[in-house]
């Protein structure tokens, strides 16, 4: 499962304490909205009137992305570069080719570059060894 947090981890508390059911709705509304173009994450705690097919909110607010940041989970694929990679551990990685192919390999992340398992670490300060497009890793069990 991802895991969001908002950079400021006092504002984070500050906002479970004072919205009911903040954590629930964070998470889920991040989970929704990560990934459109938008710049804003927009949270809210929706109450379904009785017996209508109108819906309301108890509070909303919005968050800017930049202020959002997405923990590395070690039990699912993780989407890069969105998350970052723990440095020195062995990961499965994903690519997508051109042609829709994904192909997967096996590479350690460090330094901010991927680098082929196989030429870690003799090779890692040589970039005909760095991997540029992985799009998605995960460790190895």
């Amino acid at each position: 499962m991802t895991i969001y947090r908002l950079r400021d981890i006092e504002r984070q508390d500050a906002l479970r304490k004072a919205l009911p059911h903040f954590e629930e709705m964070f998470w889920r509304d991040c989970y929704m909205q990560m990934k459109n173009d938008k710049k804003y994450v927009r949270v809210s705690l929706p109450v379904a009137e009785k017996d209508s097919d109108y819906c309301s909110y108890l509070w909303t607010i919005r968050l800017r992305k930049s202020d959002i940041e997405i923990l590395y989970d070690p039990d699912s694929w993780n989407n890069y570069p969105d998350v970052t990679p723990p440095e020195g551990v062995r990961m499965r990685v994903e690519t997508k080719r051109n042609d829709g192919r994904t192909v997967r390999d096996c590479a350690v992340y460090k330094n901010g570059h991927w680098i082929y398992d196989s030429a870690y670490p003799e090779k890692e300060r040589n970039p005909c060894w760095w991997m540029d497009d992985v799009d998605r890793f995960r460790p190895w069990e």
